[in-house]
């Protein structure tokens, strides 16, 4: 009868879910004929039943339930009838109190066994579930105490009303429920204090992770056997490798009934949720599941429910069983289910253990290839190293050294916290990837060094080019969705995946993931940022006088190169989709956001063209020679004969022509040399015009505004915040001299001061003192304002430069010496608040 459910939430909070229950529950007491005025009162006493650790929110929920219960029974608060719902209380000072002598052996036994059992009760709430028996003599025993000693003190008789709290606490949470639903709190175990961690160690190991999985273990004793479990939770249980055990607990103990998988926001919260019905059991039943999206909503709510989409599905959770971690992918086909059958894991074909190396302080040990000599890689005193990086496939990421000397090795060895990576990694070609990502997972072509947690490295991989185009595969994708559709991609989902070898088709795939790695390649060594970087591509793709020219040409190549990539990917996929039989579930389309390659684009490239000339100037790169010329060691000015390097290694970068060897003055001789003098001013306002000149300014004025304005803050963001050009800056920017870290000596910033900073301050006060002197003639009144608004901006830059020169002056005394393998960061201290802020 309807008298005989029970619906219990153990989380009640105030009270929502129980009120929606008692709504449900009044429509199957009039189906089956009750009086409408006699059911509010049946469902308090019978069937609604609630748990919490708030004493305010407990009130809510009861406040709640007794309004709800009054539409229908406008007498309700005449009949003494209050709601099944208890805020868990604690047992401290009852055993104090005179009341505790008073009780027999056996009460004293039971007073004892409730004291200990609920000591720490607001803290742990209906996770506990303690056993106590004899609690029906108890009550008795206590209901005599009462009647015989009237005169009880008060705080007696509060000690016996709490004893009765206990009681009935303990009632509810030893009993069994047709119906458990609740949307239980969320803690992670990092967040847990120190006595709530040691109890879930010792009475929920396998869902201590998280508090609401912990309740939905407690929940299985509050469940009669073939009754419901609901909640709503996060959706981290369904997938993660910390509760596979817990899945695989729930697995053998129900069927999943009904499960409504809501993504990231759906909820109003950062993190996909879970509202799930299990049914304990009863094995083998088909749920139904449904995926809610952002895009299945409007104003907040399904614009269909059911919501019928891709990851619809009815299915048995037995099913989950057969898929390496039983996450619940209740999306997953049974086609790609018989793949795990028919595969071999990843590891059969490669040396792939999860090995990874860690320094324990990377800022120590770790450094982006540019900040160190040209020679870091010889005795492999420092070796490339992979951490992931960016969405990108086939090629590239590749910008870390990890030192390798001695004392390094020996640090790691030693201190607890670093991890060695095993020898037989090193210096090992394989294929690494990027952990976590938001975009899909993407895998490289590595050629050997050592990797980090951040970029898992598969190494002596047979069929490599096999293993590195399945992985970029749709197919791939596919099974990371459905093992661990989180943003981090673990070692375990890797191994896990089914590699079927298809030999017929080993050369087609090995042909066309040698042209994405050759692509990828190519587009990757493009930009300074490449270890192999040669020359830049508009003059590689140059084909006459003009820089325009060469940038279509630059961009014909780029589109070429990457639809051909996109093309690769397309059969490639074809291919994989094939050898799964997967053609009803998988489509081979690749959308454009997902090919790798950069496609030619003028601002950001001629951008690149410019710092490329000031690598020239400087002698990082040499029109003469392909590739780093110059990153420490003896400098050789012969290397340089089609376009000079700066003889001190020295750039002015000022708001006018100030010196002949500045910036702007210097770039404009590149673009003579390296383009012809016939073209040159067509060539200067194309370049002008790419990266966003006014249109009050000449070309010149155009690129001189870039050179003071954003150049330097280009160059920090592409050198990921460890430039290898340090801008000796004034507070305003008044004075600004570009030097090359790999150029630097101890007289460098004396010659900043001497050449350029004094020369500079005593060309301002020559013109000070000319156009004071101007203002002894007859002017008109226009001529006048501007000679006197001059004189006083001269003013100001004169004194920023006395300010400034403070600070170069005590520098240039300190002759200040660089380790270059110290990197960027420590060596950028040295110079306080003289160089421009990074």
């Amino acid at each position: 009868t309807p008298e005989d459910i029970t619906v219990m939430d153990p989380a009640c909070g105030s009270g929502h879910i129980l009120v929606y229950a008692f709504d449900l529950l009044e429509k199957i007491y009039l189906e089956q004929g009750y009086l409408a005025n006699e059911i509010p009162t049946l469902i308090l006493k019978h069937n609604l039943f609630g748990l919490e650790i708030d004493d305010r929110a407990a009130q809510l929920a009861s406040f709640a339930l007794m309004m709800q219960a009054r539409k229908s029974d406008p007498n309700i608060f005449r009949k003494g009838i209050l709601p099944n719902i208890i805020s868990i209380q604690e047992s401290a000072g009852i055993k104090e109190s005179f009341l505790y002598t008073r009780l027999d052996k056996e009460s004293k036994r039971i007073t004892d066994d409730l004291i200990n059992a609920y000591k720490d009760a607001k803290n742990l709430g209906s996770i506990l579930n303690p056993e106590i028996s004899n609690l029906d003599v108890f009550t008795q025993r206590l209901a005599v105490l009462k009647e015989q000693d009237r005169g009880l003190a008060e705080h007696d008789k509060d000690n016996l009303l709490r004893l009765q709290t206990l009681i009935d606490q303990t009632r509810l949470l030893n009993k069994k429920y047709d119906v458990v639903v609740t949307n239980p709190p969320y803690m992670g175990s990092r967040n847990m204090n120190a006595s709530l961690t040691e109890y879930l160690r010792d009475t929920y190991p396998t869902s201590r992770r998280d508090l609401f999985a912990v309740f939905m273990a407690r929940m299985h004793d509050l469940t009669k056997s073939y009754g419901y479990h609901v909640t709503v939770t996060m959706q981290s249980w369904m997938f993660l490798s910390s509760f596979e055990k817990f899945r695989l607990e729930i697995l053998e103990n129900y069927s999943i009934v009904g499960l409504t998988h809501m993504a990231n926001m759906v909820m109003g919260i950062a993190f996909g949720t879970s509202a799930t019905i299990l049914r304990k059991n009863v094995l083998g039943i088909k749920g139904t599941y449904q995926y809610v999206d952002l895009d299945d909503l409007q104003d907040n709510t399904p614009i269909e429910f059911p919501v019928i989409n891709k990851r619809y599905s009815t299915v048995a959770a037995t099913n989950f069983r057969a898929i390496p971690g039983s996450p619940i992918a209740y999306w997953a086909s049974e086609k790609f289910i018989e793949s795990y059958e028919r595969g071999f894991s990843v590891e059969k074909i490669s040396d792939f253990t999860g090995s990874r190396h860690k320094t324990a302080n990377n800022q120590k040990y770790v450094r982006c290839f540019w900040e160190l000599k040209a020679d870091i890689l010889q005795n492999n005193q420092w070796l490339f190293y992979a951490k992931g990086g960016s969405y990108r496939k086939y090629y590239g990421n590749i910008i870390d050294v990890v030192d390798w000397r001695p004392s390094a090795l020996g640090f790691y060895k030693r201190n607890k916290t670093s991890n060695l990576l095993d020898k037989k990694y090193w210096h090992q070609e394989g294929i690494t990837y990027t952990d976590i990502t938001s975009r899909g997972y993407s895998f490289r072509y590595f050629r050997g060094g050592a990797f980090d947690m951040s970029g898992p490295t598969l190494v002596k991989v047979e069929n490599q080019n096999y293993i590195l185009g399945l992985l970029n595969s749709v197919v791939f994708q596919h099974h990371a969705d459905i093992v661990n559709p989180t943003f981090h991609l673990q070692v375990r989902d890797v191994k896990a995946f089914p590699v079927i070898l298809d030999k017929s088709r080993l050369e087609d795939v090995d042909r066309l993931v040698e042209s994405n790695v050759l692509i990828s390649r190519t587009d990757w060594d493009s930009f300074e940022t490449s270890w192999d970087f040669k020359r830049h591509p508009l003059l590689v793709h140059k084909d006459g006088g003009l820089v325009e020219a060469a940038f279509k040409r630059w961009e014909d190549f780029t589109e070429r190169q990457f639809m051909q990539l996109k093309a690769n990917e397309e059969e490639l996929n074809r291919i994989f989709i094939e050898i799964y039989g997967l053609e009803d579930e998988l489509t081979p389309d690749v959308a454009e956001e997902d090919v790798t390659i950069r496609r030619a684009e003028r601002e950001r490239d001629i951008k690149s063209f410019i710092s490329y000339a000031v690598g020239c100037m400087f002698g990082r790169y040499s029109l003469d020679e392909e590739g780093l010329v110059y990153a420490g060691g003896e400098f050789e000015p012969d290397r340089y004969r089609s376009f000079k390097a700066a003889e001190n290694g020295i750039l002015p970068i000022l708001d006018k022509e100030y010196f002949e060897d500045d910036i702007v003055s210097r770039f404009v001789d590149f673009v003579r040399v390296t383009f012809g003098e016939e073209f040159l001013e067509e060539n200067l306002e194309y370049i002008a015009d790419s990266i966003g000149r006014r249109k009050a300014d000449s070309a010149r004025e155009g690129i001189r505004r870039y050179f003071l304005r954003d150049f330097y803050k280009d160059h920090v963001r592409i050198y990921k915040k460890r430039p290898i050009y340090w801008l000796f800056r004034s507070a305003s920017g008044v004075f600004n001299a570009l030097v090359y870290l790999h150029r630097y000596d101890r007289d460098t910033v004396g010659r900043i001061r001497t050449d350029y900073l004094l020369e500079l301050q005593d060309r301002l006060a020559a013109e000070e003192s000319g156009l004071r002197r101007l203002l002894g003639t007859e002017l008109a009144r226009q001529e006048e304002t501007r000679t006197r608004r001059r004189l006083e901006e001269i003013d100001k830059q004169m004194k920023e430069l006395q300010e400034y020169h403070g600070e170069i002056h005590s520098l240039a005394n300190e002759r200040i010496d660089l380790d270059l393998d110290d990197g960027v960061a420590v060596n950028y201290k040295k110079f306080g608040k003289a160089l421009a802020r990074l």
